[in-house]
């Protein structure tokens, strides 16, 4: 199994993304939550991470994911919302992870998600996939454009790969390309 060494402030480095973008104007609110929350409506979602005073927004997709992965694989969500009359996205990242992987392997599995929603969240604002007149998603394209979002960010962000005791220079963009979840999207 290869294993990566990243930057060891790599978990301040999230933190301060997450202050980042969550000071935009388009942005309501960035919170972790646990796996569990994943199964509940959206709306029951943000009241449960302490999101309120806003309405979860419903936007139909015109392709679903026939190999959905379960509960315990979804890391993260982007919930577009309403408040006051415009839209924001809120951004949820799961907290709980197995007590068997190592800490980097997790706090790169969040920063990953973390970008990947934000990438959800810029669509949304930007109205790139999101269709606000007719509240309808693009789903293949919005899921590429988060991915290529999450990966634009992620190359900055430089580690090192060792397999099988050679080390070789590589970016957390590279280690999303190869592990992140890919559906199979149905019209």
């Amino acid at each position: 199994m290869d294993q990566f060494i990243v930057p060891h402030n790599l978990s301040e480095d999230y933190e301060q993304v997450k202050k980042q973008f969550g000071a935009m104007s388009h942005i309501l609110a960035i919170q972790e939550c646990g796996a569990d929350l994943f199964k509940l409506p959206a709306q029951e979602q943000l009241e449960a991470c302490g999101i309120r005073g806003c309405t979860a927004l419903q936007y139909a997709g015109d392709a679903y994911d026939a190999t959905q992965p379960d509960i315990q694989r979804i890391g993260g969500r982007m919930i577009p919302v309403e408040k006051d009359g415009r839209r924001y996205a809120a951004v949820l990242v799961r907290s709980d992870y197995e007590r068997s992987l190592p800490d980097a392997q997790v706090i790169m599995t969040k920063f990953c998600i973390l970008y990947h929603e934000l990438g959800h969240a810029e669509d949304f604002y930007q109205g790139i996939n999101f269709n606000h007149k007719n509240k309808v998603c693009a789903t293949k394209q919005a899921e590429a454009y988060a991915d290529d979002f999450a990966v634009r960010h992620l190359k900055r962000i430089k580690c090192e790969r060792i397999v099988k005791g050679i080390t070789h220079k590589t970016t957390l963009g590279d280690w999303f390309r190869g592990k992140r979840y890919r559906g199979q999207y149905v019209m």
